[in-house]
């Protein structure tokens, strides 16, 4: 029966990154950057930037931790995420200097409590202690600790958009604190719910959760 479920979320899981590649034009990594360090253009039409609604505080301390929506027998997306493109025009300063990358954004078998949920953000795996840069500069909306991020931060940027870093092992930076993109604001770690030292990154706006692969995967992919 297992084996059968399983099977059952592989189709699941290939359904949605179908749905994906449909929604955003079928395009790769390749097609959204030539350097870690290029221009970012990404759109969307149907997202507006209105006023900032974190959608962390539905999930955090859950059952299945800070960021995955357990899989409810329905093949469709939870309502806090989003398949659209993000809209960033900005120059991405990569959050770790050297990293793989060992989840992506999509349903996934979570690797702490073995039930099929969809995951919010990428996951970079890196040397326990290293240092994580924001992206983008900004203000610290949220530093804190979650049963399921860990150690994380919230940093807000102009036009609505927040970047994540969780299962910090540090935090560097405080609410209120301004941060320059560049800036060291925490340190890699496994805290939370965690197999091991690495950065769970999201790219959030209006409430949504926006593929990370739009902006990190010509980066890291």
């Amino acid at each position: 029966m297992r084996g059968d479920n399983l099977k059952f979320y592989s189709i699941a899981a290939a359904a949605i990154t179908a749905a994906c590649l449909l929604l955003t034009g079928g395009c790769t990594a390749d097609d959204k950057t030539d350097s870690p360090k290029a221009q970012f253009t990404l759109s969307t039409a149907c997202v507006t930037q209105s006023d900032i609604v974190s959608a962390h505080d539905s999930e955090e301390g859950g059952e299945i931790g800070g960021n995955d929506e357990q899989y409810d027998g329905q093949l469709a997306v939870p309502a806090h995420i989003s398949l659209d493109r993000i809209s960033i025009t900005s120059e991405i300063y990569p959050p770790l200097t050297s990293a793989r990358v060992t989840s992506v954004f999509g349903y996934r078998q979570n690797p702490v409590t073995g039930k099929f949920t969809f995951h919010s953000g990428y996951d970079l795996a890196a040397a326990s202690g290293s240092n994580i840069y924001a992206m983008l500069a900004g203000r610290v909306a949220t530093a804190k600790w979650d049963d399921g991020y860990g150690y994380y931060l919230i940093i807000e940027h102009e036009g609505g958009v927040q970047t994540l870093y969780a299962h910090c092992s540090e935090l560097l930076a405080e609410v209120g604190d301004s941060v320059e993109k560049g800036e060291v604001v925490a340190k890699v770690g496994s805290t939370g719910n965690s197999t091991g030292p690495h950065l769970h990154v999201e790219f959030r706006m209006g409430g949504k959760r926006y593929d990370p692969e739009w902006v990190l995967g010509g980066i890291y992919g």
